[in-house]
């Protein structure tokens, strides 16, 4: 993979790479997985070990249009795929997403050993997570509806898995109400540094929910609250208990869809994960009070939201400064004048 990578709106290719403010061309020529898994080692095989570590590790892969990784992931799905070898591209990316996936399970490993070589694992925490569902070109979210960049479950139910030696109980499976933010109370809580947290953040601490089986503090998510004046397009979700409203189109903004401007959707995805059954149209008045404190809910939290500031302006009329995408290219855009 890749370290130049060409960006919309910027002419030619931009060296996105950097170590702090600075272009790094460390590793040219490296798949990045592994240019990220050597790094992560690096840190920790160089830290003191008697002061905390938060170690954030941001692997690419897998991800939409994949290059080939390399041979010694490739080489295990060898002769696999009959389509593949007929050289289409669709099988081709599938394998591709396959060797990935295999590339990032090896990251994993390697981190997680590098932290027993240290002495540091019996201390650790080690969270994996997804940050939105996938796409669904060459694979599938089944049996979620929907795909990355839509509000649907498949577009915003994340997996993950908790491994550490802290844990009270282990092989379990939890469903609880969870959303991303709650990894930054849930973390401090771990460390002992659960006064750093600022009052009325939208994070709870869940770590008593997953090590013990306790219940969620967490009763609603906001999952979207987005409106486009210039198009008159809105796009909302709320999910209360085990209900999901969904108001206005169910993609995100970057698209629009005109005639679910005014759309309303609300399912019970503890019954119903897959979406199908929209309450209103199936059970019309049956849920209305539920309805209208969703969508009062969301009002409220729209009318206290600042007005986006978007960077794109700046970002297209050049921040590469050498063939580097400078710092500061998502910095707001100059509005005087």
């Amino acid at each position: 993979m890749e370290y130049n990578q060409v960006h919309e709106g910027v002419s030619g290719a931009a060296h996105d790479l950097h170590d702090g403010l600075e272009p790094s061309y460390e590793g040219a020529g490296r798949y990045v997985t592994d240019l990220y898994t050597s790094k992560a080692k690096q840190v920790i095989e160089t830290h003191n070990g008697s002061t905390p570590l938060f170690l954030y590790v941001a692997f690419q892969a897998p991800h939409m249009d994949l290059q080939e990784p390399p041979a010694a992931y490739m080489s295990q799905y060898s002769g696999r795929g009959r389509v593949y070898q007929a050289g289409l591209r669709q099988d081709r990316q599938a394998t591709y997403r396959a060797a990935a996936v295999t590339a990032l399970d090896t990251g994993v490993g390697r981190i997680v050993d590098a932290l027993r070589t240290a002495g540091m694992y019996d201390n650790s925490v080690i969270v994996f997570t997804t940050d939105n569902g996938g796409v669904v070109e060459g694979s599938s979210n089944f049996p979620l509806r929907g795909r990355k960049d839509t509000l649907y479950e498949g577009g915003v139910r994340g997996v993950a898995w908790v491994h550490s030696p802290l844990l009270c109980r282990s092989s379990i499976t939890t469903s609880k109400l969870m959303y991303i933010t709650d990894w930054f109370s849930t973390l401090l809580s771990v460390a002992g540094l659960t006064s750093l947290a600022p009052p009325g953040i939208d994070s709870f601490n869940m770590w008593t929910a997953l090590s013990r089986g306790k219940s969620s503090p967490r009763k609603e998510i906001v999952f979207n609250l987005d409106q486009d004046n210039y198009w008159g397009t809105w796009s909302a979700a709320i999910r209360m208990g085990p209900y999901k409203l969904l108001w206005g189109q169910h993609k995100l903004l970057k698209t629009q869809i005109e005639e679910e401007a005014c759309s309303l959707q609300l399912f019970n995805v503890k019954k119903d994960p897959q979406e199908k059954h929209n309450i209103l149209e199936e059970e019309p008045g049956g849920r209305r009070p539920k309805l209208a404190a969703m969508r009062e809910r969301l009002m409220s939290l729209f009318l206290k939201m600042a007005p986006a500031n978007y960077p794109d302006q700046k970002f297209k009329n050049g921040s590469i400064v050498n063939g580097v995408l400078a710092s500061g290219w998502c910095d707001n855009p100059d509005t005087t004048g």
